[in-house]
């Protein structure tokens, strides 16, 4: 097989499904969205953004303004110490630069790019299912399984909560209902750059493999190329990448009872192209210790075992199933389908490895199980047609509206959960999707009337958006950004809590390099601190809303 006959392998009946269901993901991942901007509040903005892990969304806006304003290398602006601009996105810089094209607001710009990357996912999921499933209807269940398949997060997590706790000190919630990479569905509604990754992944994964097969040096070339823009916007993946095909390979060498060097040979071209963006984060990693510092606070611990079972839920049960199937009809004598046991296998372990970011090698991982899964279903479909009667076996395969609120219940609820909580938050006019107009307004007014390498000090909260709108460095804005955040925090609690210590807190300004305070109800709310009573503090802006005062250094 061939990437182009890949390609003529699949019907225009296929293609059809594949093009209906791209618009379904689209509409209903942008449900919340059109909702969210329909519900606007008079003199507000819609952000956006979701409400979990809604911090990080304004750090891919600040990337996107960066750019806006004419920079093609970033700095992290959420920490206010001393740094170069040597952040290369590829990812990132060329979304934003699309935006800056068409003139689009940041936060329109992030929302097109999702919708525009759904598409090309969708189209390199079913390449790869196709790849691997001969047979046209067994393709199509597989597809739909991939699409909207979750855990049993919605149906089991409110009952463990109340008892269960994790060894971390946070409560440990089944991560369909909160980690975007963790299913396909959930990485449609999160953010494009993860729908960029998990495109890549496959990609790799697909060219790799028609590599082996064909022994052809233009589709390893294809993956490295491939692994080196990955690994450049998101080098998490770079265990998994490896850690995967070392072990598939070793398991090929062990089956074949050689070394398979000509395999090998498409490996190494693989690292070899995928090298310099590896190089580039070592080198940033040992050079520049505030990517360190960084990297070290980017704590993503995986929840315990019984919530990552919660987490796929039914798609583990049918997953070990198909495993049993394949070893049954012995399909594993096929590197395919051998290729198929050894990547959740080895992916489940990864995210237990001694790693600080275990969580984030969850992407990708909902694929190898689904696939593994559907072998499953395809065999309990087959054991039950043989046992079963007839006619009721038949009742029940063509009661599709049974079906669909079975598969809705025990594979989809979370999805539905997420989307639900989303709307409801929405509905509420949360602080979390909207910002008003004034403080935004105040924001912009950062952006065209300080330099871009002023320091400005506000409240956590508006410490995390204003970087997005303004591309101005912040004293402290995000709990992995921000370096020594917790320091930090305490640091501007002290400072808003009382009206005293002037000159501790002129100090204070003096020594941290700090320009400007943006002072909103936010900030008000942090304490007694009147900045109208500070002769060390001039105001230079002011609306209904905000002040913003320039510190007299």
């Amino acid at each position: 097989m061939n990437i182009k006959n890949l390609f003529k392998d699949i019907n225009k009946k296929e293609w059809l499904m594949i093009v209906i269901m791209i618009f379904f993901i689209i509409i209903i991942t942008s449900i919340p969205h059109i909702y969210g901007f329909l519900n606007t509040p008079d003199d507000f903005s819609y952000l956006g953004r979701q409400a979990l892990n809604s911090h990080d969304t304004p750090v891919y806006f600040s990337y996107l303004e960066q750019v806006k304003q004419g920079e093609w290398l970033f700095k992290n602006l959420f920490t206010s110490e001393s740094q170069t601009k040597i952040i290369f996105n590829p990812f990132w810089l060329g979304v934003g630069l699309i935006g800056k094209l068409f003139l689009l607001p940041v936060t329109l710009t992030f929302q097109i790019a999702r919708i525009l990357l759904i598409p090309i996912l969708i189209i390199i999921s079913y390449l790869f299912i196709s790849f691997v499933l001969e047979n046209k209807g067994k393709r199509k269940i597989c597809f739909i399984l991939l699409l909207f398949s979750s855990g049993l997060g919605a149906l089991f997590s409110n009952w463990l909560i109340l008892f269960y706790h994790s060894s971390y000190g946070y409560i440990n919630w089944s991560m369909d209902l909160w980690v975007p990479e963790s299913n396909i569905f959930f990485t449609f509604y999160h953010t494009p750059h993860l729908i960029a990754s998990l495109s890549l992944i496959l990609l790799i994964f697909l060219f790799i493999l028609l590599a082996f097969e064909n022994n052809k040096k233009f589709y390893s070339i294809l993956a490295g190329i491939f692994a080196l823009f990955l690994f450049q916007f998101h080098p998490f993946h770079i265990p998994t990448i490896f850690g995967i095909l070392s072990v598939y390979l070793l398991f090929l060498c062990i089956k074949y009872k050689k070394i398979k060097w000509n395999l090998i040979k498409h490996f190494i071209i693989l690292i070899l192209i995928s090298l310099p963006s590896i190089i580039y984060h070592l080198l940033t990693l040992k050079y520049n210790w505030l990517t360190w510092q960084k990297a070290i606070q980017n704590v993503c611990l995986t929840p315990s075992f019984l919530m990552t079972l919660i987490s796929y839920g039914l798609l583990i049960i049918l997953a070990l199933i198909g495993l049993i199937s394949i070893f049954k009809n012995k399909k594993y004598k096929n590197d395919k389908f051998l290729f198929l046991i050894i990547w959740p296998i080895t992916q489940l372990l990864l995210i237990y490895s001694p790693l600080n970011f275990q969580r984030r090698l969850t992407e990708g991982l909902h694929v190898g199980i689904v696939l593994l899964a559907s072998f499953g279903l395809f065999f309990i479909y087959n054991f039950l047609k043989n046992k079963m009667k007839s006619v009721n076996f038949e009742l029940f395969v063509n009661n599709k509206l049974l079906i669909f609120f079975v598969f809705i219940l025990f594979f989809a609820l979370s999805n539905i959960v997420i989307l639900w909580k989303d709307v409801n938050f929405i509905y509420a006019q949360s602080d979390i999707f909207y910002i008003s107009n004034n403080k935004k307004i105040a924001i912009k007014w950062l952006a065209q009337n300080t330099n871009d390498e002023a320091i400005i000090f506000s409240s956590p909260i508006n410490g995390n958006i204003i970087p997005a709108f303004s591309a101005r460095t912040v004293y402290a804005g995000h709990g992995v950004e921000t370096a020594f955040y917790l320091e930090k925090i305490k640091e501007i609690e002290w400072f808003f809590k009382n009206n005293k210590n002037d000159a501790k807190k002129y100090q204070f300004c003096k020594k941290n390099k700090i320009d400007y305070l943006f002072y909103g109800n936010e900030e008000k709310k942090l304490g007694e601190f009147n900045p109208e009573e500070k002769d060390y503090l001039e105001k230079i802006y002011q609306n209904k809303e905000v002040n913003i005062y320039k510190i007299k250094l």
